[in-house]
């Protein structure tokens, strides 16, 4: 069992420490919402039970607030390293494994520093998009389709309580009859053009998992069907940061950054 620090801020100088058992208030310039850390293992013992097979959940909840236009190509999720990566031979099957599972996934981790994001609306597994101008009834059925209690919170956000919510993007897509399935979402928004085409607004509440079964953070292991690895063998003590910026990096939306270390029970 690892002991993990998780800190979370809008930029890499203004990082704090979060407890794990509460969402995180981020009340930032570009990024006003919550963020919530889900472990299996720690916390979330709920979630986990009616997620069977996930093990790792980034779940957020809130607003991108665009001064210029910003297109659905333009916010990227993913991980930065400041230094290069102890990669264990056979890794090129893990970095293969994470191309299938997100087809818009851009990977250099052979890199001085190492990197890999992907478009958001892509790599979310799950995501709801609704808009703040709704009157008091769009709100009220938003809150019955997606399972959510929606609360107003300073500053200007909004607090999930309920773990679990459907995935809706027909706000971006009106053409669509009824909304896409998760797959069919990043299926369709895996090309390029269909991405610059959808416009991100402030006004737009954007309700997302990013979650899999593969990354168990408090064991420090990744299993993907035939590879296993044991991260702590290959740890050097950076921390693991997932990163949502716009792709130019004219833009830091929020980080999130766990720290790592091997938990000892002392006995008295």
């Amino acid at each position: 069992m690892l002991d993990i620090k998780i800190r979370v801020g809008t930029s890499l100088s203004e990082l704090k420490t979060i407890s794990p058992y509460e969402p995180c208030v981020v009340d930032g310039p570009h990024f006003k919402g919550t963020i919530d850390i889900r472990l299996k293992g720690l916390n979330a013992a709920q979630y986990f039970e009616q997620q069977p097979g996930t093990s790792f959940c980034i779940h957020l909840h809130g607003r991108f607030l665009t001064s210029t236009s910003t297109s659905a190509d333009d916010i990227v999720f993913g991980n930065q390293f400041d230094q290069p990566l102890c990669l264990p031979r056979g890794f090129f099957l893990l970095t293969k494994f994470a191309q299938w599972w997100d087809p818009g996934l851009d990977l250099h981790l052979q890199e001085e520093q190492p990197y890999a994001y992907s478009p958001l609306i892509v790599t979310l597994n799950t995501l709801h998009i609704t808009t703040t101008s709704s009157d008091a009834q769009q709100q009220k059925d938003v809150e019955n389709d997606t399972g959510y209690t929606m609360q107003q919170c300073d500053p200007s956000a909004e607090i999930s309580q309920p773990l679990l919510f459907q995935e809706n993007t027909q706000l971006i897509l009106p053409r669509y009859d009824t909304p896409l399935s998760s797959s069919k979402r990043q299926y369709y928004f895996s090309n390029l053009e269909n991405r610059r085409q959808v416009s991100i607004e402030s006004d737009q509440m954007w309700i997302g998992d990013f979650c899999n079964g593969y990354l168990d953070m408090m064991n420090g292991s990744i299993q993907i069907p035939g590879f296993s690895l044991d991260v702590l063998k290959y740890y050097q003590g950076q921390p693991l940061r997932f990163i949502c910026k716009k792709r130019d990096d004219s833009v830091t939306y929020f980080i999130i950054e766990f720290s790592l270390s091997k938990c000892f029970n002392k006995e008295k």
